[in-house]
């Protein structure tokens, strides 16, 4: 069908929700996909996030927004018409939702109600750690701050657009964008890293307010308070188990390539075929994949890395490790993949769109 997903939330290997763009709810149970009527409302969704199998939320085209108690969706009254664009909860009570004109929603179990004196340019993520620190970012630089009771505007001085907001915790919030990154901590300030990079960033692992990966068309590391930059070394995905135990996938001089920083320096794994990586994710030290062009999967257990079949030559863009040897991939045309011991099984996704994240 045409459309094109753009949200995912999943609670375990039967139990994962993707919505998007001219597109009704669909649900895996671990065996199919199904759609599911959203309810009544327009089926154009952008975000979602749950608290519970049964309390699900999802947001959307021009303030629509449903909830899932299990057996049904429910669309909830409108209050504004603004696209929403991202959702996130500390608990069934407490969700928030955010959006384009500087939209600001909050359910506290009765339904999203508009949060005045903050329209203004878009909002595009918000995440959090607790229900009283909670994050939004979006257009110009724009940044506010929950904190139990009240929104606030958080003033830096940057403009750039902000597209990502994540941290290891309340003094420690990293936000990325096409500037660089910007970084709040205990002084509850938010200072432009200029001694960081400067560069759009497309990955990063938090371990810390002074334990960073950043990359994009270079990739640097913060430690103990010094940034040290990897000139020539490009890393388009990124995940880590900790400092000294990183790995990249990046385009080489020869070709694609599978790098690991050992905390010292990067090293080109040697003896895989690699295509190029869109994406690396990993439950553990011992647990990592890696998924890019041509349907390429590759697993490390701690001593190696294995390249196993995908049974697809579709590119493979995202991929997440729900358990021990226990993984989902999505990519071109659809594509979506379950491994399990017994390998990679494909699995109808209901739409012939690329499939970006998961």
């Amino acid at each position: 069908d045409s459309c094109l997903p753009r949200g995912l939330w999943t609670f375990g290997l039967d139990d994962t929700w993707y919505v998007g763009l001219n597109l009704a709810p669909r649900h895996w149970d671990g065996s199919s996909w199904l759609a599911y009527s959203a309810g009544g409302a327009a089926p154009s969704f952008y975000a979602a996030w749950g608290n519970a199998p049964n309390d699900l939320h999802v947001v959307g085209y021009q303030g629509t927004s449903a909830h899932w108690d299990g057996a049904q969706f429910t669309s909830a009254p409108q209050t504004q018409f603004e696209d929403l664009n991202g959702v996130w909860g500390s608990a069934a009570d407490d969700v928030w939702a955010v959006g384009n004109a500087g939209t600001l929603l909050h359910d506290t179990g009765a339904g999203f109600v508009p949060v005045e004196g903050f329209e203004g340019p878009d909002l595009f993520a918000i995440h959090g750690s607790s229900a009283s620190n909670v994050w939004a970012v979006g257009q110009a630089g724009r940044i506010l701050h929950w904190d139990g009771a009240t929104w606030q505007t958080v003033s830096h001085g940057a403009t750039d657009i902000l597209m990502a907001v994540r941290g290891s915790g309340p003094d420690d919030v990293w936000f990325g964008g096409t500037g660089g990154l910007l970084h709040w901590d205990a002084s509850a300030t938010v200072t432009p890293r200029t001694d960081g990079p400067t560069y759009a960033i497309r990955a990063l692992v938090s371990f810390g307010p002074e334990a960073l990966f950043a990359g994009g068309d270079y990739s640097t590391s913060l430690a103990d308070g010094t940034w040290t930059a990897h000139a020539g070394t490009s890393v388009d995905a990124l995940w880590g188990a900790a400092p000294d135990d990183v790995w990249g996938g990046a385009a080489g001089p020869s070709g694609a390539e599978l790098r690991h920083f050992d905390g010292s320096a990067w090293a080109v794994e040697q003896g895989l075929s690699v295509s190029y990586v869109e994406q690396i994710a990993g439950r553990s030290a011992s647990d990592v994949w890696a998924v890019g062009y041509s349907g390429i999967t590759h697993h490390y257990d701690g001593n190696g890395w294995v390249s196993v079949p995908s049974g697809t030559q579709q590119h493979l863009w995202g991929v997440t490790v729900l358990a021990d040897r226990q993984a989902w991939a999505v990519g071109d045309q659809g594509t979506a993949l379950q491994f399990t011991e017994g390998g990679w099984t494909p699995r109808p996704a209901a739409t012939l769109e690329r499939l970006e994240g998961i």
